[in-house]
């Protein structure tokens, strides 16, 4: 079984950095399941699995409303802002609301209703398609005070296009099958 869920490292824009005071703000949307590839074969996660069970499954939902996103989509538990990439520290039963997934030989097991489960005459390497989105503003980081009081970063409108961006990735992963052992004189 796989629990999985995605985290951003480091997030660098190609014209970095912007004359100051300006500086680019982002935050993650949500992630999704776009592609299972296992045994040659490529799976939509919202289509029946290999118990016939179609759709996503249960899971936590982004509090933002995704646009790009594809396949089925979670919460991203890695911080939500730029600066909190990398901070966060996920804890094992910070996945019980995330992607679960399961590789098997035919005929496919029993398994609990919460997880993706495929079956392969053929498990050597699964492949998954992962996408992020993030929405993405510039902010003036010095738009003075009142007061004395200093202003918080302002927003710069209208921003660049485009506002949200998805980034997507695969991750390669090398399955292992269980062999049994009996032991002599059983």
């Amino acid at each position: 079984m796989l629990d999985l869920t995605p985290q951003l490292a480091n997030l660098t824009f190609a014209d970095e950095p912007l004359p100051w005071p300006y500086a680019y703000q982002a935050r993650v949307v949500g992630w999704s399941l776009a592609e299972v590839a296992v045994g040659g074969q490529r799976f939509d996660p919202r289509a029946a699995d290999s118990r016939g069970i179609a759709g996503c499954r249960p899971g936590a939902r982004p509090l933002l409303t995704p646009q790009l996103l594809t396949g089925c989509i979670y919460r991203y538990l890695g911080g939500q802002s730029r600066d909190q990439l990398g901070a966060s520290v996920l804890r094992e039963r910070d996945l019980d609301d995330q992607l679960h997934l399961y590789w098997s030989r035919p005929p496919a097991p029993a398994m609990r209703p919460d997880v993706y489960l495929y079956t392969a005459d053929v498990l050597d390497r699964a492949r998954l398609t992962i996408q992020i989105e993030l929405e993405v503003q510039i902010v003036n980081q010095a738009p003075g005070n009142i007061g004395g009081v200093p202003l918080p970063p302002v927003r710069v409108a209208p921003l660049p296009n485009p506002a949200r961006q998805l980034v997507t990735g695969q991750i390669e992963i090398n399955l292992l099958a269980p062999r049994s052992l009996v032991a002599p004189g059983n």
